[in-house]
């Protein structure tokens, strides 16, 4: 682990220092421009790479080019764990990622590991954008980082070589998940075998069928195309797949009044417009999972009421390690939501 890391770190020092002394040889001219950088671990094909190049194109254009935003895709710059302390350190000014990794820097965070609890996708945008994230922004800053809103790629789903319609069609499925105690609690909670896996050996564990199953957004089911090896889709939407856009607190501190409402709307918009185009795809990427002969099954009723019964006992281990005014906010705003 710590090689890995230690590899990481050069990697990442090496590229940030080419980038250094390319920008430097292009001359004085742009000695007043800030050099910015934005690390993803997911590939160009993917919303999370559409809202950064989103933020990018508006951030450049409302600053009239004097700043400049360098993208990493592919998690070049490392991986979750270490873009979230580079970011701290502000050796990458932004990232943009899933918040599950961010839960062992910010363990308030792991109130999006709840489960089962926004009734729809334009439920859970509305409360992303209400006067919840003002709440939740303290615990950013305390880890000396920034959040400029959450975008999504819609709820994760269950995939599966097994054709489950109902609860005891979990019991034992070996269902590969991510190190996270949350999540690993909620499916065995369920009835299943969580198996914690990183997400590159997946594919091969699914072909090997040392796992059977998986979760994720539909975005991912197909980048990855881990559905070439699973039967069925059983649309659970057991939980919302948030994208964070976080900066370093440093960087944005020093920035004048003026650059901060720069970057405010710049994320703004690419939040607004990644979503719009994860709509837009969410139907492309069914089509290319039904054409392939996968089967997409949704929840009953009766398999949905033991889910969310469950879902509630999972709930009351992760609000115990969050702070209670916090949880609360949350079930207001939902609630708030779900009577406009």
């Amino acid at each position: 682990m710590f090689i890995m890391k230690t590899e990481y770190r050069m990697k990442k020092k090496i590229i940030l220092l080419f980038l250094t002394f390319f920008l430097f040889s292009c001359g004085r001219e742009r000695s007043t421009v800030k050099e910015w950088s934005l690390s993803l671990d997911n590939s160009e094909d993917s919303v999370t790479y559409i809202l950064a190049e989103k933020f990018k194109q508006e951030l450049e254009m409302k600053s009239q080019g004097s700043i400049h935003l360098n993208l990493f895709p592919n998690a070049v710059l490392g991986g979750d764990r270490e873009s979230i302390e580079s970011c701290q350190m502000g050796e990458i000014t932004f990232v943009v990622q899933n918040t599950a990794p961010q839960v062992n820097f910010i363990p308030e965070v792991a109130i999006f590991d709840m489960f089962n609890i926004f009734p729809d996708i334009q439920i859970a945008r509305r409360v992303l954008d209400s006067d919840f994230l003002s709440k939740i922004q303290p615990y950013y800053c305390e880890k000396r980082l920034v959040c400029l809103g959450y975008g999504d790629q819609h709820f994760r789903e269950l995939t599966s070589n097994r054709n489950i319609t109902s609860l005891k069609h979990l019991s034992g499925l070996k269902i590969r998940t991510m190190q996270n105690p949350n999540h690993i609690r909620y499916w065995s909670l369920l009835g299943a075998n969580p198996t914690p896996m990183i997400w590159g050996e997946v594919y091969l564990g699914l072909q090997q069928n040392s796992i059977d199953a998986q979760e994720n957004p539909y975005e991912s089911i197909v980048a990855s195309k881990v559905y070439e090896q699973q039967k069925y889709i059983i649309e659970t939407h057991h939980i919302l797949h948030t994208v964070s856009l976080i900066m370093n607190q440093s960087t944005y501190d020093k920035l004048s009044e003026e650059e901060k409402v720069w970057v405010k709307e710049a994320a703004k918009a690419a939040i607004v417009y990644s979503r719009k185009k994860a709509d837009e795809r969410i139907e492309n990427r069914k089509e290319i999972i039904r054409n392939y002969g996968i089967e997409i099954l949704e929840v009953n009723t009766s398999f949905k009421e033991d889910m969310n019964r469950i879902s509630k006992e999972a709930n009351q281990f992760i609000e115990q390690k969050i702070e209670k005014d916090l949880v609360q906010e949350l079930y207001k705003a939902i609630e708030r939501e779900k009577n406009d």
